[in-house]
Protein backbone atom coordinates (compact mmCIF):
# COMPACT_ATOMS: atom_id res chain seq x y z
CA UNK A 1 0.00 0.00 0.00
CA UNK A 2 1.16 3.40 -0.31
CA UNK A 3 0.31 4.33 3.57
CA UNK A 4 3.78 2.80 4.52
CA UNK A 5 4.55 6.17 6.20
CA UNK A 6 1.89 6.00 8.38
CA UNK A 7 2.68 2.45 9.76
CA UNK A 8 3.26 1.61 13.34
CA UNK A 9 5.11 -1.14 12.16
CA UNK A 10 9.06 -0.40 12.76
CA UNK A 11 9.38 -2.78 10.48
CA UNK A 12 7.90 -1.42 7.88
CA UNK A 13 8.45 2.54 8.44
CA UNK A 14 11.33 2.53 10.50
CA UNK A 15 11.85 6.89 10.96
CA UNK A 16 8.37 7.38 11.89
CA UNK A 17 6.69 4.37 13.76
CA UNK A 18 5.90 5.67 17.04
CA UNK A 19 5.40 9.33 16.19
CA UNK A 20 2.22 11.14 16.25
CA UNK A 21 0.00 11.49 13.05
CA UNK A 22 -2.76 13.87 12.16
CA UNK A 23 -4.48 12.87 8.92
CA UNK A 24 -6.86 14.78 7.80
CA UNK A 25 -9.36 14.40 4.85
CA UNK A 26 -9.85 17.18 2.45
CA UNK A 27 -13.72 18.38 2.64
CA UNK A 28 -14.00 22.13 1.95
CA UNK A 29 -12.74 23.18 -1.35
CA UNK A 30 -10.22 25.88 -0.10
CA UNK A 31 -7.68 23.22 0.93
CA UNK A 32 -8.34 24.46 4.37
CA UNK A 33 -7.41 28.21 3.43
CA UNK A 34 -10.65 29.92 2.68
CA UNK A 35 -11.82 32.28 5.72
CA UNK A 36 -14.61 34.08 4.05
CA UNK A 37 -17.28 35.37 6.38
CA UNK A 38 -20.04 35.28 4.37
CA UNK A 39 -20.59 32.92 1.44
CA UNK A 40 -20.28 33.86 -2.17
CA UNK A 41 -23.47 32.80 -4.06
CA UNK A 42 -23.35 31.08 -7.19
CA UNK A 43 -25.29 30.38 -10.00
CA UNK A 44 -25.02 26.48 -11.09
CA UNK A 45 -27.48 23.66 -12.77
CA UNK A 46 -29.10 23.69 -9.67
CA UNK A 47 -30.02 27.44 -9.24
CA UNK A 48 -28.46 29.59 -6.78
CA UNK A 49 -26.23 28.25 -3.98
CA UNK A 50 -24.21 29.65 -1.54
CA UNK A 51 -20.35 28.44 -1.04
CA UNK A 52 -18.64 29.05 2.09
CA UNK A 53 -14.86 29.24 1.47
CA UNK A 54 -14.47 28.99 5.60
CA UNK A 55 -11.82 25.89 5.44
CA UNK A 56 -9.52 27.42 8.06
CA UNK A 57 -11.88 27.23 10.20
CA UNK A 58 -11.51 23.65 9.79
CA UNK A 59 -7.73 23.49 10.35
CA UNK A 60 -8.09 25.86 13.45
CA UNK A 61 -10.84 23.52 14.76
CA UNK A 62 -8.71 20.61 14.42
CA UNK A 63 -5.72 21.95 16.15
CA UNK A 64 -7.55 22.95 18.94
CA UNK A 65 -9.53 19.49 19.27
CA UNK A 66 -5.39 17.67 18.89
CA UNK A 67 -4.65 19.99 21.84
CA UNK A 68 -7.64 20.24 23.76
CA UNK A 69 -7.93 16.63 23.63
CA UNK A 70 -4.61 14.86 23.19
CA UNK A 71 -2.00 17.49 24.82
CA UNK A 72 -0.83 18.25 20.99
CA UNK A 73 1.07 21.32 21.77
CA UNK A 74 2.20 20.88 24.73
CA UNK A 75 4.40 18.85 27.13
CA UNK A 76 7.91 18.18 26.24
CA UNK A 77 7.34 18.08 23.03
CA UNK A 78 7.74 15.10 20.11
CA UNK A 79 7.90 14.08 16.85
CA UNK A 80 5.07 14.99 14.50
CA UNK A 81 3.49 13.99 10.69
CA UNK A 82 0.70 16.03 9.41
CA UNK A 83 -0.32 14.17 6.05
CA UNK A 84 -3.17 14.06 3.31
CA UNK A 85 -4.10 12.77 0.10
CA UNK A 86 -4.74 14.79 -2.94
CA UNK A 87 -6.06 17.96 -2.17
CA UNK A 88 -5.27 17.25 1.35
CA UNK A 89 -1.88 17.10 0.37
CA UNK A 90 -2.01 20.28 -1.18
CA UNK A 91 -3.50 20.97 2.49
CA UNK A 92 0.14 19.91 3.79
CA UNK A 93 2.41 21.62 1.35
CA UNK A 94 0.22 25.14 2.11
CA UNK A 95 -0.40 24.89 5.92
CA UNK A 96 3.05 22.97 7.21
CA UNK A 97 4.48 26.30 8.37
CA UNK A 98 1.80 26.65 9.99
CA UNK A 99 1.70 23.66 11.80
CA UNK A 100 5.25 24.06 13.32
CA UNK A 101 4.44 27.42 14.34
CA UNK A 102 1.32 26.45 16.25
CA UNK A 103 3.06 23.39 17.79
CA UNK A 104 6.05 25.49 18.69
CA UNK A 105 9.62 24.47 18.95
CA UNK A 106 9.42 21.54 21.04
CA UNK A 107 8.48 20.02 18.32
CA UNK A 108 9.29 18.79 14.97
CA UNK A 109 7.07 18.77 12.24
CA UNK A 110 7.02 16.74 9.47
CA UNK A 111 4.85 17.15 5.98
CA UNK A 112 3.80 14.77 3.67
CA UNK A 113 1.53 15.18 0.78
CA UNK A 114 0.63 12.40 -0.94
CA UNK A 115 -0.62 13.32 -4.24
CA UNK A 116 -0.33 16.66 -3.46
CA UNK A 117 0.46 18.59 -6.72
CA UNK A 118 -1.41 19.25 -9.45
CA UNK A 119 -0.15 20.10 -12.91
CA UNK A 120 -2.11 22.58 -15.50
CA UNK A 121 -1.95 19.56 -18.31
CA UNK A 122 -4.44 19.14 -20.69
CA UNK A 123 -4.58 15.18 -20.95
CA UNK A 124 -7.20 15.70 -24.12
CA UNK A 125 -4.54 16.96 -26.57
CA UNK A 126 -1.72 14.81 -25.95
CA UNK A 127 0.62 12.40 -28.51
CA UNK A 128 1.81 8.80 -27.39
CA UNK A 129 4.82 7.87 -26.84
CA UNK A 130 5.21 6.76 -30.29
CA UNK A 131 4.21 10.45 -31.23
CA UNK A 132 0.91 9.43 -32.91
CA UNK A 133 -2.71 11.17 -31.78
CA UNK A 134 -3.93 10.01 -28.52
CA UNK A 135 -7.50 9.24 -28.88
CA UNK A 136 -8.58 10.33 -25.23
CA UNK A 137 -10.03 13.55 -26.85
CA UNK A 138 -12.93 11.09 -28.72
CA UNK A 139 -13.47 8.56 -26.33
CA UNK A 140 -15.08 11.15 -23.67
CA UNK A 141 -11.85 10.09 -21.25
CA UNK A 142 -10.51 13.12 -20.50
CA UNK A 143 -10.03 14.48 -17.73
CA UNK A 144 -8.49 17.85 -16.14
Amino acid sequence: SGAQYVSRNPTTNPTMWDWNFAWFLYCDGTSLAGRLEEPLIVDGPLGERPIYFSGSYIRDAAFKLLRDRFGLGGGEGGNVVITGESAGGLATILHINWWGDMLGEKYNVMGVSDGGFFLDYDTCNTTTSNGGEDDNEDSGDCFH
